[in-house]
């Protein structure tokens, strides 16, 4: 079996030895299981649909399986203008305001939303289609899977947890201030879970994922 990763940094994993990620440690713990890990730093959730999508004829369906960290509703995956090719803005990035920095708040926001619950439905859709077996967790932000008309349509059985990896850590649920790519690091600096001045977990905080997923995984 083969588990392949498709994130963004909290997948990478971001300023930590790539063996102390937690699903690199539970495929090492399954017999037979290799790991292949294409996320990466600052993607999406359209560049990681992108990027599965460039993958999914090497990926076997009777013995593999798919690991999609969703990655939060803040980051567009855009032709940029004097750049070749597409790339993931961030909110944070002066490109972001030059292009949208005049767009309402409100319409951005909800055309955010929309996006990421179309590529989530989209992934979910696809692996059914190709007979994949398949994981997710979004790392940080909120998502209303209660929300109408299609938030609903999305499988939660198929969420290691409906709240965020982040949450998790924290032990409370946390919303993206305006503008924001993460929380600000006085509030993970508290956690023993996350990196000292980042917003990315500690090998302590992947441990304690681990475990979230172990459980989930035994259920």
């Amino acid at each position: 079996m083969t588990l392949w990763i498709f994130g963004d940094s909290w997948g990478t994993p971001w300023s930590i030895p790539r063996n102390a990620h937690f699903l690199h440690r539970y495929c090492s713990s399954v017999v037979d299981c290799k790991y292949r890990n294409l996320s990466k730093a600052g993607a999406g959730i359209s560049q990681v649909r992108n990027t599965f999508f460039q993958t999914i004829s090497k990926i076997n369906s009777r013995r593999d399986s798919v690991f999609f960290i969703i990655p939060p509703d803040i980051r567009l995956f855009f032709p940029v203008p004097g750049e070749d090719g597409v790339r993931t803005i961030s909110v944070v990035e002066r490109v972001w305001h030059n292009l949208l920095g005049s767009v309402d708040p409100n319409i951005r926001d909800s055309y955010f939303y929309s996006v990421v619950g179309s590529e989530i439905l989209l992934l979910q859709n696809t692996c059914l289609a190709e007979g994949l077996s398949y994981t997710m967790w979004h790392n940080y932000g909120v998502i209303d899977f209660d929300s109408t008309p299609y938030y609903n349509l999305i499988d939660t059985t198929r969420f290691v947890s409906t709240s965020s990896m982040m949450s998790n850590l924290l032990g409370y649920e946390y919303s993206l201030a305006d503008g924001d790519d993460g929380p600000d690091v006085s509030i993970t600096n508290s956690s023993k879970y996350f990196l000292y001045r980042d917003q990315h977990p500690s090998v302590k905080g992947h441990d304690r994922l681990l475990e979230i997923y172990t459980d989930w995984v035994t259920r």
